[in-house]
C-alpha cells in the first residue's frame, strides 16, 4: 500500500488532460449534490431558533418551563389579522389589582409594559402610521411606548403588538387560581398566570414547517447524495480499463482499490470544500426566500461547524465507497475487462425491491394516520426514492435492448447498442432528470389537494364577539355605519330560551330567575362583513372583545400563509432538482464521452460522420429519460397521495394530480438534456479526432 500516493501523484502529473478532466468532472459533481442538500439541510435549525424567539408569547410554555416559580402575571396571547397579514397580538398585566410583575421583560422589550402602554415591532409600527385608527389602531388601547426589538420577533417583517393592562385586568381570578394550582389547563388564546417568559420554543404552527423541512430534505437530499455516487463512478470504464492495466503488470488488489479510493476521495474532498463555499455563498440570496410568514436571517440559516465538518469527511467517504464497490471486476478479473468483455445485463430481480418497499411505505404512512411518528413515513419514501437506482439500470437495458433490435437507421442503432452495452452508464447520465421528475410528481401530486382542502368555504368574512347588554345599542348603530351591508345577528343573554326549559316557570319566575347581585352575561354579536368594512368591522369588535371569534376568509390566514408557503415552495424545489439534474446530466455525458473515446474514435476512422455520432446521443439521452421520467413522476405523484393519507387527508377529499403541470416540467427537462447535448457536441468531436488507443 506503500505505492499507492506515489503512484496516484504519478498518474495525476503523467495522466495528460483526460486524467485531470476525471477527477475535475467527480468534483464538479459531487460539488453540485452537496450545495443542495445543504440549503435544504439549513431550514430545520433555522425553523428551531425562529420557534426559540417567539416561545416567550405562548403561556403554555411558559407555564412549562417555570413550574416552581411563584407566578405574578398574567399573559394572553391572540391572532389578529389586517388585510390578510396576520398579527400576533400579547396582553400582559400584573396577576393582582394594584399589584407590580417580577416578571422581567419579555424578550425583545425593554421592560414589562405599563399599563396602558403599547410596543410594537418595527414592521407593526409602519403599519400603524399609515392607516386610519379606525381601521387598525383602535384595536390596541394604549400609547406607543417602545419598539420591540430583533430577540423578540421571527422575522424583521413580523407584525407584532404588545399591550399593557393594570393589574387584575386579565382573566378571571379563580380560573387563574385554577391553572396555577394544576386543576386546569392553558388553553390557546386564554389568559394564563406566568412566572417568567420561555425561550425554548415549541410552536405548534413551526411543527408543521418542520415536517415538511424533514419531508423537503428527503426530496432533495437522498436524490442529491444518490447523484454523489453517482459522481464518484464517472468514467467508470475508463478508470476500469486502467486499473485493469496495472493489476496486468503485477499491481495487488489492494493498490488497486487504495489508488481508486485515493483518487476519489480527494477529488470528493475538493468537490465538498467548493460546496461548502458555494453554499456560504448563495445563502444570502436563499435567505430572501420567505417561509411561515417572513425570510430568515442569514444567521439562522447558516450551519455551523460542526454540520459542515461532518459534511467534509462523509461525503468523501460516500464517493469513495460507491467507486471501490464500482471495482469489483477489476480486483476479481483484470484480463474481461482489458479485453473489453461485455458485461452481464442487469437482472431482472432488481424489481422484487419495490413491493416490500412501497409496502413499508404504506404502513408508515398508515401508522401516522393513526397518531405515530413521522419518521418511517420519511424513512420509506427515501427508501422508495433509493429504488430508482436500483430499478433504473434495468429498465434502461431494456429500452436499449429493445431500440438496437428494432432500429433502421445508424443514430438509433448505434444508440440502442450503446445503452444495452452499459446500461448502468446509460442510466448514470439521466439519473439526475429521473430523480428531478420523482420530485415533480411528489409536488403535483400534493399541491392541487391541500389547494382545494386549505380554501374550502372561505367566501365570507364572519366575526362574533361577546359586547355588554348596555352596549349593544351603540355597537350595532357603529357598525350600521361603517359597514351598511353588513348581516348582524345578536343573541341577548336575558332570551328566555337561554333559561333551563325543563324549569315550569311562568313569566314571572323567569324574571326573577336570574341572580339581581350578578352583572347579566354579556350579548353574542356576529358580524357576516362586506369586503370594504371588513376591517373597521373588526376594529369596532376588537376594542370591545380582543378574543374575538373569525371565521371565513379571515379565519383561515394560517391555512393560507402554509399554502402559498407550499406553492413557493414547489417552484424553488422544482428548480432546484431542475438544475440539479441539469448539472448531473452534463456532468455525466461528458464522462460518458470520454468512457468512450476508444469506440468514437474508430467509429469516426471507418467514416461515421460526426453528425450521427451526435444523433446517437440524443437517441441515447432522450429515450430512458422520457421513459424513466414518466415512471419517476408517476411514482411521485404516487407517493405523495401516501404522504397525503399519513397525514389524516379523507380520500374523498383528494384531487387528482397536476398532470399538466407535470408535462410542462417533463418537456422542459427533455429540452434541458437535448441543449446539454448539443453543448457537449465540442468535447464528443474533439475526442473522437484522438488517436484510438487507450
Amino acid at each position: 500500500m506503500n505505492v499507492v500516493a506515489p503512484l496516484a501523484a504519478l498518474l495525476w502529473r503523467r495522466g495528460g488532460l483526460r486524467q485531470r478532466a476525471t477527477l475535475v468532472l467527480t468534483a464538479a459533481g459531487v460539488s453540485a449534490s452537496v450545495v443542495l442538500t445543504l440549503l435544504v439541510l439549513s431550514v430545520g435549525p433555522a425553523l428551531d431558533a425562529r420557534a426559540d424567539r417567539i416561545a416567550w408569547r405562548d403561556p403554555a410554555r411558559s407555564d412549562a418551563t417555570t413550574r416552581d416559580l411563584v407566578p405574578t402575571a398574567v399573559q394572553r396571547t391572540l391572532v389578529d389579522r389586517y388585510e390578510g397579514r396576520m398579527i400576533s397580538r400579547t396582553d400582559l398585566a400584573p396577576l393582582r389589582a394594584g399589584g407590580g410583575s417580577s416578571t422581567g421583560a419579555p424578550p425583545g422589550l425593554s421592560r414589562f409594559p405599563a399599563a396602558g402602554e403599547v410596543f410594537v415591532s418595527p414592521a407593526m409600527g409602519r403599519l400603524l402610521a399609515a392607516t386610519h385608527p379606525a381601521v387598525l389602531g383602535d384595536r390596541y388601547p394604549g400609547r406607543l411606548a417602545g419598539t420591540i426589538g430583533p430577540a423578540g420577533l421571527a422575522h424583521a417583517e413580523e407584525l407584532v403588538v404588545v399591550v399593557g393592562h393594570p393589574g387584575g385586568a386579565l382573566g378571571h381570578p379563580t380560573l387563574l387560581d385554577d391553572i396555577t394550582a394544576g386543576t386546569w389547563p392553558i388553553l390557546p388564546g386564554e389568559a394564563a398566570p406566568i412566572a417568567t417568559f420561555s425561550t425554548i420554543g415549541g410552536d405548534a404552527d413551526l411543527d408543521r414547517y418542520r415536517t415538511l423541512a424533514r419531508t423537503a430534505a428527503v426530496l432533495l437530499a437522498v436524490p442529491a447524495l444518490l447523484l454523489v455516487g453517482a459522481a464518484a463512478r464517472l468514467t467508470a470504464a475508463q478508470r476500469e480499463q486502467r486499473l485493469a492495466v496495472l493489476r496486468l503488470v503485477g499491481a495487488t488488489p489492494g493498490a488497486a482499490v487504495g489508488l481508486t479510493a485515493l483518487e476519489t476521495a480527494v477529488a470528493a474532498l475538493v468537490g465538498t470544500v467548493v460546496a461548502i463555499g458555494g453554499y456560504l455563498a448563495v445563502l444570502p440570496h436563499a435567505a430572501r426566500i420567505p417561509l411561515a410568514g417572513g425570510a430568515f436571517p442569514v444567521d439562522d440559516l447558516r450551519l455551523g461547524p460542526d454540520p459542515l465538518v461532518a459534511a467534509g469527511v462523509l461525503v468523501p467517504l460516500l464517493a469513495t465507497a460507491a467507486a471501490v464497490l464500482a471495482l469489483r471486476q477489476v480486483v476479481i478479473g483484470p484480463l474481461g475487462v482489458a479485453r473489453r468483455t461485455r458485461r452481464g445485463r442487469p437482472a431482472a430481480l432488481r424489481l422484487a425491491v419495490v413491493p416490500p418497499t412501497w409496502a413499508v411505505f404504506v404502513l408508515a404512512a398508515r401508522d401516522m394516520r393513526g397518531g405515530g411518528s413521522s419518521t418511517g413515513v420519511l424513512v420509506g419514501l427515501a427508501a422508495v426514492i433509493a429504488t430508482l437506482a436500483v430499478v433504473g439500470p434495468w429498465v434502461t437495458w431494456v429500452l436499449g435492448s429493445g431500440l438496437a433490435a428494432v432500429a433502421r437507421r445508424p443514430a438509433p442503432l448505434l444508440a440502442g447498442r450503446r445503452i444495452a452495452d452499459d446500461p448502468k452508464g446509460a442510466y448514470r447520465t439521466v439519473s439526475g432528470m429521473v430523480l428531478s421528475g420523482l420530485i415533480a410528481g411528489f409536488l403535483f401530486g400534493v399541491v392541487p389537494t391541500i389547494s382545494a382542502v386549505s380554501l374550502e368555504g372561505t367566501d365570507s368574512r364572519e366575526y362574533t364577539a361577546y359586547v355588554p347588554e348596555a352596549d349593544v345599542a351603540a355597537v350595532e348603530r357603529q357598525l350600521a355605519v361603517v359597514d351598511p351591508r353588513a348581516v348582524i345577528t345578536t343573541v341577548s343573554s336575558a332570551e328566555p330560551d337561554d333559561l333551563d326549559p325543563d324549569l315550569d316557570l311562568d313569566a314571572g319566575a323567569r324574571a326573577d330567575a336570574a341572580d339581581p347581585g350578578e352583572e347579566p352575561p354579556p350579548a353574542s354579536v356576529t358580524v357576516s362583513a362586506t369586503e370594504a368594512g371588513a376591517e373597521r368591522v373588526r376594529t369596532i369588535l376588537a376594542r370591545i372583545d380582543p378574543e374575538l371569534e373569525v371565521s371565513g376568509r379571515d379565519g383561515d390566514g394560517r391555512a393560507r400563509t402554509l399554502l402559498d408557503d407550499l406553492r413557493r415552495a414547489s417552484v424553488v424545489l422544482a428548480l432546484a432538482s431542475l438544475a440539479m439534474a441539469v448539472a448531473a446530466t452534463a456532468i455525466s455525458g461528458i464522462s460518458s464521452i470520454l468512457d468512450q473515446r476508444t469506440t468514437l474514435a474508430r467509429l469516426r476512422l471507418v467514416g461515421t460522420p460526426l453528425a450521427v455520432l451526435q444523433r446517437a446521443r440524443r437517441w441515447q439521452t432522450s429515450l430512458p429519460l422520457v421513459v424513466a421520467s414518466v415512471g419517476a413522476m408517476a411514482a411521485g405523484a404516487a407517493a405523495g397521495l401516501v404522504m397525503l393519507v399519513a397525514f389524516a387527508v379523507a380520500p374523498s377529499r383528494i384531487v387528482a394530480p397536476d398532470v399538466g403541470g407535470m408535462a410542462v416540467l417533463g418537456a422542459a427537462a427533455l429540452v434541458a438534456a437535448v441543449l446539454v447535448v448539443g453543448l457537449t457536441r465540442p468535447v464528443l468531436a474533439a475526442t473522437s479526432r484522438s488517436t484510438p488507443r487507450d
